[in-house]
């Protein structure tokens, strides 16, 4: 893979191994601890996968990330309404918006669902 220059010349881009460190398991009292063990490994950043039992805590994981000026993305918008840069993940009010479209065509007998040809979903009936 090349990479662009300001000088209009091309330059390899050497791919770099990536490191992750997982947290399987969470526990609200755990949380300044796994944050501060990401400190302390030394973390190029901060990836904060989608979870109910997270949700609460995005203003303090939000916070530590800006604090410690550790760069982070985040799976649900919660994030970015508690001052998140950057939150990457389906919209859960267009998925219901799309959903309700579909539920009202049945209802009014526009489409029958046995027949009509799901997107994305296979046919095991």
């Amino acid at each position: 893979m090349d990479q662009q220059t300001s000088g209009g010349t091309r330059s390899p881009v050497i791919a770099q191994p990536l490191g992750l460190t997982r947290v399987d398991s969470f526990r609200p009292e755990d949380l300044d601890t796994v944050l501060g063990d990401a400190l302390t490994g030394r973390a190029d950043g901060l990836y904060v996968l989608s979870s109910a039992s997270i949700v609460p805590f995005a203003p303090h994981i939000v916070d530590f990330a800006a604090r410690t000026r550790l760069p982070a993305i985040y799976g649900t918008s919660a994030f970015a309404h508690a001052g998140g840069l950057i939150t990457h993940s389906p919209s859960v009010d267009e998925n219901f918006r799309r959903a309700a479209t579909y539920v009202d065509r049945i209802l009014a007998g526009e489409l029958h669902p046995r027949t009509y040809r799901w997107s994305g979903l296979s046919n095991s009936t």
